[in-house]
């Protein structure tokens, strides 16, 4: 079972799936190759998604990129308007502790079921694949790389977690959008700081301690709103 919609990041526009996996239609190259860009850097919050541009860089139809901005538009990335077109979604302080806040709690929820769930088949292994994955960038916590492996950690948290209304509900894609917008204003101290609770998030889970497992990663995920409040006015106008 793999949990909520298709996100992964591909290697970039026009590129085919790989053997093995199901093909890609049209609109979902769209929704994955933007959200590649985003989460790149090549696209910014804010900024204009022209149709016909769109469709010349993923070598689709204008259909499928209209398809593509509505679902993007339904998951909290694009924002559609009539008379300015669509473009990436910008958000206000409020709106990234929102999401912040509903992160905090789902992502608490699946790593205490997900602890008492680690010995189960290929859990473990799995696990430790992907926290392994990020653990690589102590030094420099920060990339399209290191955003990526952060999100299979948390989808992988919900699979292991057995429970598969999680995935549906984990707001994994707006969390990116915050990450991305707040970017810039975040200090490189506060990223290694943040950082540190990796492993600590680690050892609780693979202890099988569900209370400490969720207690850990509800602080690490409240680090970030405490730091969203001190940020100025100009990260989110």
């Amino acid at each position: 079972h793999r949990a909520g919609p298709r996100t992964g990041i591909r290697p970039g526009p026009g590129v085919g799936h790989e053997a093995g996996e199901e093909p890609v239609s049209s609109s979902e190259k769209v929704v994955e190759d933007i959200l590649y860009r985003l989460l790149s850097g090549l696209y910014v919050p804010g900024q204009r998604l022209v149709e016909v541009d769109v469709a010349q860089q993923c070598g689709v139809s204008r259909g499928s990129v209209r398809e593509a901005l509505k679902r993007l538009s339904a998951q909290g990335i694009v924002t559609l308007s009539r008379h300015k077109g669509a473009c990436i979604r910008h958000l206000s302080r409020q709106e990234v502790i929102d999401i912040l806040q509903i992160q905090s709690a789902l992502a608490g929820l699946a790593a205490r079921l997900a602890a008492d769930r680690m010995d189960v088949g290929d859990n473990r292994a799995r696990f430790d694949e992907a926290i392994g994955k990020i653990l690589r960038f102590e030094v420099h916590p920060i990339g399209a790389s290191f955003h990526e492996y952060r999100r299979q950690f948390y989808e992988l948290l919900t699979e292991i977690s057995g429970n598969r209304e999680l995935g549906l509900m984990l707001p994994n894609i707006q969390v990116h959008l915050v990450r991305v917008q707040l970017q810039p204003m975040i200090s490189d101290a506060f990223r290694r700081r943040h950082f540190k609770d990796y492993p600590a998030i680690a050892e609780a889970l693979s202890t099988g301690d569900g209370a400490r497992a969720e207690r850990v990663i509800r602080r690490h995920i409240g680090r970030w709103i405490d730091e969203v409040m001190t940020l100025p006015d100009a990260a989110f106008a």
